[in-house]
């Protein structure tokens, strides 16, 4: 077992306004590298609380280059920030490479004169512990391919065609197939038909509930989310609709991902509008926003208009 502790002094990089990534508004990133661990990086980064953008919170992520790597590293620390406050975490423990959410809340006022924090300490253990519970699970999709002996018993209808499921996994991912399927007052046995999507949409969504779902173009994984979301398929809706909220761009997808929001799903149309008021330059006069229904542009035009994002307008 390797086990290093050092102090770092407040040597990091801040970002006014903060800066926009896939994973949330980044307000300060730090690294290091430890001499005696050669192979080992770590990086602190904080991000505003999307659900309250007066609190940080703290994201370690730890790369480990050496061979063989190490079973477990284990990671604790405490931050000394300005007004004499301390937040201490872990320990944390990483399988190989990993980053891990390691204070969920600092206060937002405590950057005073851009100090976030004044130092903190850090430990660093590496080695096995004899632990034995860092194998990877199987998901639902490994169990039920590894399962020969459970063929899919039931069929999908729509149309001609006709998409083999499993029965019980079908009424587990929805509650609304999970009723139709307990419904005694209809003959579903064997199938159930679906008449208001198309085949392709069906065996997309199915399949990414199974796992085994590929890239998709945004107008599919749109209907993929309007079938999920009639026959609430949670997790299919959560999933999908965190996808389109990581891929918004301004050149090729966001009239598309808005028209959506905006007619189908109210949780993101706040994406939307943060994403158009730092973009609108870029998308106002575009073929596609402004072919969009006027009811659609004045949305996302008069709450970009009223919206407070971060403490400046990027524009």
């Amino acid at each position: 077992m390797t086990k290093v502790q050092t102090d770092v002094s407040a040597d990091y990089e801040t970002m006014d306004p903060p800066k926009v990534t896939d994973k949330g508004s980044l307000v300060f990133k730090t690294y290091g590298h430890f001499g005696k661990l050669e192979n080992t990086d770590w990086y602190f980064r904080g991000y505003l609380d999307p659900q309250n953008e007066a609190s940080v919170y703290m994201v370690l992520s730890v790369r480990i280059y050496m061979e063989p790597k190490p079973a477990v590293t284990r990671v604790c620390g405490v931050f000394e920030v300005a007004k004499e406050k301390t937040f201490a975490f872990g320990p944390v423990e990483f399988e190989r490479s990993k980053q891990v959410t390691v204070i969920p809340s600092i206060p937002k006022d405590l950057l005073v004169n851009d100090s976030f924090f004044k130092k903190f300490r850090i430990t660093f253990e590496h080695g096995d512990f004899g632990c034995k519970h860092f194998a990877t699970s199987p998901t639902v999709f490994d169990c039920v391919t590894s399962a020969e002996h459970y063929v899919p018993d039931f069929g999908v209808t729509v149309g001609k065609k006709s998409l083999k499921v499993h029965r019980h996994f079908l009424s587990m991912v929805s509650p609304v197939f999970h009723a139709m399927l307990n419904d005694t007052s209809k003959d579903v046995q064997t199938s159930i038909t679906i008449d208001d999507f198309d085949m392709a949409t069906v065996k997309n969504t199915l399949d990414f509930c199974y796992g085994r779902g590929g890239t998709k173009p945004v107008p599919e994984v749109i209907e993929m989310l309007k079938f999920a979301d009639k026959y609430d398929i949670k997790i299919a809706t959560k999933c999908l609709t965190d996808h389109l909220d990581k891929i918004l761009n301004y050149d090729n997808n966001f009239c598309a991902i808005a028209m959506y929001a905006w007619q189908h799903c109210k949780e993101l149309r706040p994406r939307c509008v943060k994403f158009y008021k730092k973009f609108h330059r870029e998308i106002t006069l575009t073929p596609a926003f402004v072919g969009m229904p006027v009811e659609a542009r004045d949305y996302f035009i008069i709450e970009a208009a009223n919206a407070k994002i971060g403490d400046k307008d990027s524009t």
